[in-house]
């Protein structure tokens, strides 16, 4: 018996704990949101994932299930130091992201505040714990821009959806007209572009002294 013919004889949720709320509840909700948008482009790719692609859909509510579950783990990236979360109101979000086994990580000694232009510092990071970076929707002046800077810099894949297809769309159009980008315009220039990342090949350069 093959792995694909395993994980098809049994459901996660038997055997892990999961969320409380109905998923397939939940997944009409997401596909309310799908319905809603305007820009015919972006709705039209929704709707090759989210309501045409069986494969992915069943995927989407098990990992949508793992994100719940209280097994969940995540990695936050923060501006300040570790005992200064912001918004105050995140304080929760913060101890339950650590006791479902995530952590939180800042290069700030504890008691650093937080000042703007920390924000933009800690792109650098964000840019280089990914294997690509991609660019939905941004304006020149946006956060996102800046990320883009860093991953350039660490030599990252980037990619951005033609400016034409989104509303704000100035930094998209820069970097389609500046930048050595793949510009994406339809689902399968965005399925090159994640198999592209997934089949290359990293090394990490070791420093003895």
């Amino acid at each position: 018996m093959d792995q694909k013919q395993i994980q098809d004889e049994y459901t996660p949720t038997d055997y892990i704990p999961s969320s409380r709320y109905d998923i397939e509840q939940m997944y009409e909700e997401l596909l309310g949101f799908v319905r809603s948008v305007d820009n015919p482009y972006i709705k039209q790719l929704l709707e090759a994932f989210f309501v045409e692609d069986e494969a992915f859909i069943k995927k989407f509510k098990n990992t949508l299930r793992g994100a719940l579950d209280n097994g969940g783990r995540c990695i936050v990236l923060l501006p300040c130091g570790l005992d200064n979360i912001q918004p105050k109101s995140n304080r929760s979000l913060a101890d339950r992201i650590v006791q479902n086994g995530g952590c939180l990580i800042s290069e700030y000694n504890v008691g650093t505040p937080l000042n703007k232009y920390q924000y933009v510092k800690r792109d650098r990071l964000q840019s280089g714990i990914c294997q690509g970076v991609l660019v939905v929707e941004a304006e020149m002046n946006s956060g996102t821009m800046h990320t883009v800077k860093y991953a350039e810099e660490q030599f990252k894949r980037i990619a951005c959806y033609s400016h034409r297809l989104v509303k704000f769309s100035s930094g998209n159009e820069y970097l389609e007209q500046n930048k050595n980008v793949n510009i994406l315009s339809d689902r399968q220039q965005l399925e090159e572009f994640i198999q592209n990342i997934n089949s290359e090949l990293t090394y990490t350069q070791l420093t003895l002294f």
